[in-house]
């Protein structure tokens, strides 16, 4: 959730033989150090390849195979970025559908809704949110476009998860709801709660925590 990764992201898309850092920045009209620091988080999460030539580093659409559901994504933003629809306003949108996925009680309250609809109460047992403190997570998933109320006046309402049109909101549902595991603390936000359960071979550390639904 930043945009000039984005901005970033889609200019590779844009180029897929692939592009050195300076021809980046010149495109988006940035300093080459910002360029820098947002291609090397791109590629950090497996969305981008890299290629070193002496001084020059290249940057291209070979995604980590190590990591299925970076490449995943990435076609999800391949697929949007090449749509003839794109809205002109889209970097505006994607902040708005991403923040509904930068928070792990937003994510526990996704799993929840997939199950069925379920009352404010259901949400506060499976995200440990107490019902007071719902609201604002709520009005992202929301606005996002995954959130329907359902209820008559005098009855407590009750939400519901609806099938998102955008792209890479329907990719990230889908990863959220696939997984086996979790890579994020579902319980009450602090470190005491994840279990560091090792390294990958490519030195990658990871935490899996139980998803509580």
């Amino acid at each position: 959730m930043n945009e000039e990764r984005l901005r970033l992201f889609k200019t590779v898309i844009e180029h897929p033989d692939e592009m050195n850092v300076s021809q980046i920045a010149r495109c988006l009209e940035i300093p080459q150090p910002h360029a820098t620091n947002g291609l090397r988080a791109l590629q950090a999460r497996g969305l981008l390849g890299v290629r070193r030539e002496r001084f020059s580093v290249f940057y291209n659409l070979t995604a980590d195979r190590s990591l299925p559901e970076a490449t995943s994504l990435q076609h999800a933003f391949i697929d949007l970025f090449n749509s003839p629809n794109l809205e002109c306003d889209w970097i505006g949108r994607m902040m708005v559908v991403l923040k509904a996925f930068t928070h792990f009680n937003r994510l526990a309250m996704i799993r929840r809704l997939a199950l069925g609809p379920a009352t404010k109460r259901d949400l506060e047992k499976a995200s440990g949110v107490i019902v007071k403190s719902l609201g604002h997570h709520l009005r992202y998933l929301r606005l996002a476009g995954l959130l329907e109320s359902r209820g008559d006046a005098g009855t407590e309402s009750t939400y519901a998860l609806c099938e998102p049109t955008n792209p890479i909101a329907k990719e990230l549902v889908r990863q959220v709801l696939g997984g086996s595991q979790d890579y994020f603390n579902n319980a009450k936000g602090t470190e005491e709660n994840l279990r560091l359960l090792g390294n990958r071979e490519d030195g990658h550390r990871f935490v899996v925590v139980d998803s509580g639904v």
